[in-house]
Parts: C-alpha cells; structure tokens; sequence
C-alpha cells in the first residue's frame, strides 16, 4: 500500500524531511498570520524545536541533533496534547506567566489562548493532535531512512 501511495525514492529523498518540517513552519505562520490563530506559549517552544530539526537536517555537522530533535518535538507535543485534553497538568508551568518571563511572553500570554483550551481544529481534530501525528510522522520518516541507509550486517 505504501508503494503505491508513495514511491520509495521520495520516501528515501534527503531532502523530504527538511522538506516537511519548512511545510509545518509555513503552516503555523499561515494559521497565525491569515487565520488569526494566536499560538499558545508550548506552540512557539515547538517552532523553536522545529527550526533545530531544520538545522539538524540541513547541515552535516549537525547530523547529530537529528534523533535528539525529533524526539524531543514528539515529546513536546505529547505533553501538550496530554494539558489540552486534560490527561495531565501544566506540571512545568510552560504556559504560566513568571517573573522571570521575558516581556514578550508576558504580552503573547495576555493574548495566546491557554494550553488546556482546544484551540484550532483541522478537519475537526485539534491542531495539537495533528501536530502529534505530524511529529510521529518524521520520527517514522527518519527511521526508516536510517534503515534503508544502513547496509545490511553479514
């Protein structure tokens, strides 16, 4: 089935994964820019963590962040779809506003839709839940590139 959804080479392309991860950039801007969607603070932290990825993924040296990368964006999203389904608590104050927060944060926070809110549904499942799926996919994406990099052991 996945042959004939997408042929092997695209899935083995070097470039698909950078690909997707400027694809989810531009989609958040366009959700907060055209869609006047504002992000809540664990959404800007995620950009942050994609941005990384881009780097890991684009320059060589870098090569060594990859898995580090996308596990900690698979991570972060989990953690925030555990607040905004309300399986958990906000337990590291990501969204809570502190003394030591910049000014900038203060302000997004005084306009940025709480973490524990359904914000922005996509097809009617919450943008957080696509962004789940979307970092699963390129930890999937990377694994599988890895496996079909590596010659096989004899």
């Amino acid at each position: 089935l996945l042959n004939m959804l997408c042929p092997k080479e695209i899935l083995r392309h070097r470039l698909l994964i950078p690909a997707l991860i400027i694809a989810g950039l531009l989609f958040a801007l366009y959700a907060q820019y055209i869609q006047h969607v504002a992000p809540c603070p664990l959404c800007l932290y995620q950009r942050y963590v994609f941005a990384g990825m881009l780097g890991a993924f684009v320059f060589t040296p870098l090569s060594f962040l990859r898995l580090p990368l996308l596990l900690l964006g698979l991570i972060l999203s989990i953690y925030q779809m555990g607040i905004e389904q309300h399986f958990w608590t906000d337990f590291f104050h990501t969204c809570a506003v502190s003394s030591s927060d910049s000014l900038r944060m203060q302000l997004m926070r005084d306009v940025a839709p709480s973490c524990d809110k359904v914000g922005w549904k996509i097809f009617g499942i919450s943008a957080v839940i696509w962004t789940v799926l979307f970092n699963l996919t390129l930890l999937l994406l990377f694994g599988y590139q890895y496996v079909k990099k590596t010659p096989p052991s004899h």
